[in-house]
């Protein structure tokens, strides 16, 4: 009961805040993102983890990346408010706090919040490495889910991929770790590679 109390408080005050964050971090970054484009061209955001690595150099750049063009990607995922840490060609991590209203009444962090973390770390990743490879494309189409213990406090997913040359099924594993560093969870999310004949 208390959670629901407490979710109905917080979450509006907390999308309040984003909105203040994201409007002053738009104001900073703006002028930066409009020379690179100019200088650039429009190539210069088309790949994720370039994206993410300059918004990084930024004043509230990486708040950018992840409150605002998480949710107009991702939107459901959003919900759980992740935040990337890494993103690369062959890995990427990602965390997200235990919000109260994530929790389910054994006052952990609920099963498919963990479940979007885990296909939000492993899709960063592919989606970064099908960027820097030409006519290939992938699609989650399975997630499994292996919960080890409770999920409590700050868990951060991790994935490391090594996407195939050809098409077919991949699978990349994603591990959950609270703040003491326990696995508290894997994730193995299967996605169906397509790789274009060139």
């Amino acid at each position: 009961m208390l959670d629901a109390v407490l979710s109905t408080v917080i979450k509006p005050l907390q999308g309040l805040a984003d909105t203040i964050r994201i409007f002053l971090a738009v104001i900073v970054c703006i002028l930066p993102i409009i020379y690179r484009y100019i200088s650039s061209g429009k190539r210069s955001f088309a790949k994720l983890d370039e994206l993410f690595n300059f918004l990084s150099t930024l004043p509230g750049g990486r708040f950018l990346f992840n409150r605002l063009l998480l949710w107009l990607s991702t939107t459901y995922t959003e919900t759980c408010r992740p935040t990337v840490t890494k993103i690369s060609t062959t890995e990427a991590s990602a965390y997200i706090d235990d919000n109260v209203w994530m929790r389910n009444p054994f006052s952990s962090i609920h099963a498919v919040a963990l479940a979007n973390l885990a296909e939000l770390t492993t899709g960063l990743a592919v989606i970064c490495a099908t960027n820097h490879r030409k006519g290939v494309r992938a699609i989650p189409n399975r997630i499994d889910m292996e919960y080890l213990k409770k999920a409590r406090g700050r868990i951060t997913g991790t994935t490391k991929i090594n996407l195939p040359t050809q098409s077919g099924p991949y699978q990349c594993v994603a591990e959950l770790s609270n703040s003491k560093g326990e696995v508290v969870c894997r994730g193995t999310v299967t996605w169906q590679v397509s790789v274009k004949d060139s």
